[in-house]
């Protein structure tokens, strides 16, 4: 969600009605992608099953409210126009019965209102970089092992991998390689199926590429919320330069530290710009780094 605060707003002439929503609950989430972003949740079935109409959609969606600040038991007119790519939201005040402080919408949060970490600023929003933070923990195992096993793990799969993470059974990328059958087993996975998916998770020690992890890492490269397998990735990185490169994923840590330290100096040819902003500040992380290393000591990475 994209908001714009203007205190003058004006209705577009095409705009259309929705409903009078009164706010029950304002506060700061965070998506799959670890975004921030607002969510507003309002008395109105009218405008839930119009948000829920929305989404099918798969636009951009964008609110233009017309105060600093929202508040619970605020009232609102809400009426929208759309065009190709996005649906606008206009909120218009219509009364604020208390003073009751809400979430203002021009002093953003400075941490994870989840995992609590502190926030990083990209171009298009603000988003928690910990990739085992609760709210993203899905998507990082998603990803991992989709690109990790060159796709052999497909959607199916992650639904039992997401009833896992529910239990707590798995927090981390690292969880998966101490998983036993038992485990997949108390989740509904039939016990041969388990040993199976266990011995394909195995088998990925010692053959994962450093440029197969990159590609897995839950790193923020465009606004797209949901990962998709089917998509084309989006990490611009020469794999085989990569690859042939660096003899340990220490030696590639070290020419990170070296590109971020050191002045002028391009990831070109390894990488693009953008994906190397996306992986450093991934890196930048404490607790994402203290994963990456504890893989290598797994022997999970392959060194051609």
């Amino acid at each position: 969600m994209l908001y714009i605060n203007n205190i003058a707003t004006k209705l577009p002439s095409d705009a259309t009605q929705i409903a009078t929503v009164s706010i029950l609950d304002i506060r700061y989430v965070i998506n799959a992608a670890g975004k921030i972003e607002i969510s507003i949740r309002t008395d109105s079935s009218i405008y839930e099953e119009f948000v829920r109409t929305s989404v099918k959609k798969q636009k951009t969606k964008i609110e233009v409210i017309d105060v600093m600040e929202i508040r619970p038991n605020d009232h609102f007119n809400i009426s929208y126009t759309e065009d190709d790519q996005n649906i606008f939201e206009y909120w218009m005040l219509v009364n604020r019965t208390h003073s009751q402080i809400g979430i203002s919408t021009t002093q953003e949060p400075t941490h994870c209102p989840v995992c609590q970490a502190k926030l990083l600023f990209d171009e298009d929003g603000l988003y928690c970089i910990n990739s085992v933070c609760p709210a993203q923990i899905k998507m990082t195992i998603r990803k991992f092992l989709f690109f990790a096993s060159n796709g052999q793990f497909i959607y199916s799969d992650f639904k039992i991998f997401d009833l896992m993470i529910t239990q707590s059974l798995l927090t981390s990328p690292l969880d998966l390689f101490s998983m036993t059958a038992h485990d997949l087993f108390s989740v509904g996975c039939r016990f041969d199926f388990a040993e199976e998916m266990v011995n394909s998770i195995q088998s990925l020690v010692g053959n994962i590429t450093i440029s197969q992890y990159l590609k897995s890492l839950n790193v923020n490269i465009s606004d797209f919320s949901v990962f998709n397998p089917m998509e084309p990735n989006r990490l611009v990185i020469n794999d085989q330069l990569i690859d042939q490169s660096f003899q340990s994923i220490s030696e590639f840590l070290d020419w990170w530290k070296f590109i971020i330290t050191t002045p002028g100096q391009s990831p070109e040819p390894y990488m693009n710009e953008t994906t190397f902003i996306a992986i450093n500040n991934y890196l930048t992380y404490p607790e994402n780094l203290r994963i990456v290393y504890e893989l290598d000591s797994l022997g999970l990475f392959r060194y051609l």
